[in-house]
This record gives C-alpha cells, structure tokens and sequence, in this order.
C-alpha cells in the first residue's frame, strides 16, 4: 500500500507502469467514467464494460472504483487458456465460499478376538463400525452459469466480480466461455431481486459488443464505458502532483516532451517518467532534477522496454520494415497525434515524399495484411496503428534526434 507521506526513494510507488494505480491522489482525468462506474453498479440489473485502447488506465479505473469503497470485490484475471469453470471455482473460493462437499461414509469393521488357539478355534468374532468422512469437489461436472448464479445468491453480501484482461481469452479459441460468460450477465439481471452481485468485464476493444460476441440477451444490461486517451491538462496535472509529492523537478521540455508524445497514453507516462527519474539517479546521485539528457536516455530504455512487453508482437514487424514502409510508418506516427488520419491525407504527405499513389496503396496494403501494424477503417478512410500504443512510443523513437526512421533507429526495438 502506498503510504500517506512519500518521498524521492518512493518514486516507483507513483510511476507504476507495470501495475495499475492505487493512490487517488495521483488518478486524474477520469472523474466522469468513475462516476458512470460507480452509477452502473448502484442499478439494478447493469454489469458494467469497461473497454479502451491498450495503456489507457482501464485496470486502474476499476481499481480505483472498487478498492476500499465498502463493497466486496474480486478481481480475476483472464488468461488464453482460462475456462469458465475455472474462472468460477477461483471467485467462489476468494470470496469464501466452500466449494467442496462432505462425504460421510459408515463401514462395518470384522474383528477376531481369542487366546491364539490354532486356526481360530477358541476365538470369537465382533463387529464394529469405523466411520471415513472425505471431501470432494463441489459437482463433478463443470460449474456452469446458473450453477454459479445459485453460489452466488447464497451469499450474504453483494459482490462484484471484476473479469480482468478479457480480450486475451480470444473469442474463436475460446467461445465457450464468452457464451458463458454471456448467459452468467443475462442470469444476474434476470435475477437481480434475488442477487444483486454484479460482474465487471474488462479488456482491451473499440465496443463492448466485440468484447463480448453478438448476444443480443444482454445488450439491455451491459453499459458500456470506453476510455479515452487522457487530455493533456491531466497528464500534466499528474506530473505535477508526481513533482510535488516526491520533491523534484521535470526540466520544463522535459515535461512538455512527455505530455506532447503520450497521446495521453497513462501507460507511455508513467513508463517514460520511471526511465527518467531512473536515468536521473544513475548520473546525478542525489540530483533532484530530470534533465534532457535523463530524457534522452530514457527514451532508449522505455522504447525497448515497451517491444518487449506490451508491444512485443509487433517487434518482428518493425524489423522488417521496407524503406518505403518506414516512410509510411514515420509519417504516420508523425501526424496521429491526438488525432485520426485520413488515407487521403497520409496518401498526399507521401507524394510530397515521392511516393506514387500505386506504391502507397501496396504499402499500406502489406502493412495492414501481412505486418498487422495498420488497421484501415471499414469505409476505408481512415489509417491508424492497430495497436494505438505503438504511436507514442513510435514517436519516442523516431523524433528525438533523427527526421528519418532508419535501421539505427530500428534497433531500439530489438
């Protein structure tokens, strides 16, 4: 737990980038999605979706909803091999409920008692009983939903069941548990006069519809609440209140860089800011201030760092890079900043380049179809990464010091 009363060693308690944020005093921007959260429970019968870009802040939200708020809560998080019976049985056991059954089973005992006379002559037999109590899982089959909607109604108090990382279970491999999970929200509300325990789905999508699969039974219970990038007022207010806490010093182009390249991206943030005050440390000891040159090396750090975890399918990708492809991919990091980017406009950015309209179309076409680095819009309008994280740190990567994405440049993501 973070503690009330910090100071500069306590710095990787306030940049977190590889835990969601626990200290209200640092969660800003999110006032209006928190008070939708926090509405969506208080109704009767609505289980909230919570959906958003890659980084945006959504474990962290709910985090911030559920944590030390007087309500009972369980958070699970999802795997590509998790099944519904697996995800049920661990709820039920982290909010108490015994998931195993007794079984009490009387069996007699034949003794012989006697003075050891030859082959038992002599000797008398009794009975006895001995009794043999074992414990067995709860149901022998798999915990469906309407099973797991009765454990839940036993229960005396309300919970509410945060499903964590729900994009990575993958609805081709795993549809199953979507339906599932699906008819688990439909039960809830149908029932919400008997249990008003509520489930909280949480992952990575543009609509709580491709979260969740087309199953219309629940559209009139799942509201869904997608995170925006965060303005940029909210990022500096969070480093502001990070310098004040921790008692030390963005340089001010320091600051202005790490504003202007998230995107309002928490994630980029709070990485960016833990490299530098990092980087900080190493050169200047007991320096309290993050100069450009902390900056600079951060940059290199939190560039790897992010191909390696979050951006780590995409590495291979960015090796492999035409020249003609990094062209397309630096102007586009260049202008989708805080903004979509019509095909029309890249197409026309390029030509200045040198680059024909025939060229463009087949490199905008390998990079959507076989480097999955580029989503095109349905109408075919509108280009943007297919992971929007990779934007700022794309950025981060290519503008610092050189105008061209070369293979120097491409080696920070090996």
């Amino acid at each position: 737990m973070l503690r009330a009363i910090l100071d500069f060693d306590d710095y990787d308690e306030v940049f977190t980038p590889g835990a969601p944020m626990e200290n209200g005093r640092f969660f800003f921007g999110r006032d209006q999605e928190l008070s939708d959260l926090e509405r969506a429970i208080k109704r009767r019968g609505h289980h909230p979706i919570v959906i958003g870009n890659r980084g945006v802040g959504k474990t962290s939200l709910v985090r911030q909803a559920f944590t030390n708020q007087g309500v009972k809560s369980v958070f699970v998080t999802c795997n590509s091999r998790i099944s519904f019976d697996e995800f049920a049985r661990n709820t039920l056991e982290e909010i108490g409920l015994d998931i195993s059954s007794v079984e009490v089973r009387d069996s007699a005992v034949r003794s012989f008692e006697g003075k050891g006379a030859p082959f038992g002559v002599g000797a008398r037999a009794t009975r006895a009983s001995k009794t043999d109590t074992t414990r067995k899982p709860l149901w022998a089959n798999e915990i469906d939903p309407w099973t797991f909607y009765r454990l839940l109604r036993k229960h005396p108090e309300k919970i509410v069941i945060i499903l964590d990382e729900y994009d990575v279970v993958g609805s081709r491999k795993n549809r199953e548990f979507h339906g599932a999970t699906a008819e688990l929200i439909k039960t809830l509300a149908d029932n919400s006069l008997d249990c008003d325990s509520r489930l909280v789905v949480v992952g990575v999508s543009h609509s709580a519809q491709a979260l969740l699969g087309r199953h219309e039974s629940i559209e009139r219970s799942a509201r869904e609440i997608y995170l925006r990038p965060l303005r940029r007022e909210d990022v500096a207010d969070f480093l502001s209140q990070a310098e004040q806490s921790l008692g030390f010093e963005f340089l001010p182009q320091v600051k202005r860089s790490i504003i202007m390249n998230s995107g309002g991206y928490p994630y980029f943030v709070h990485l960016v800011g833990l490299e530098c005050l990092d980087a900080m440390t190493r050169r200047a000891g007991e320096g309290r201030l993050v100069e450009m040159v902390d900056y600079e090396n951060a940059m290199r750090r939190s560039v790897q760092r992010a191909f390696r975890s979050e951006l780590r399918k995409y590495r291979e990708a960015m090796l492999k890079l035409g020249e003609g492809e990094m062209a397309l991919v630096r102007m586009l990091a260049r202008i989708s900043i805080d903004r979509g980017v019509t095909r029309a406009e890249l197409r026309n950015r390029l030509k200045k380049n040198g680059v024909n309209p025939g060229e463009f179309n087949d490199m905008l076409l390998r990079l959507q179809q076989e480097r999955h680095l580029v989503y095109i819009s349905r109408n075919k309008d509108e280009v943007r990464f297919a992971d929007p994280l990779m934007a700022p740190f794309l950025r981060l990567a290519i503008f610092p010091k050189r105008e061209s994405l070369d293979r120097d440049q491409l080696e920070l993501f090996g």
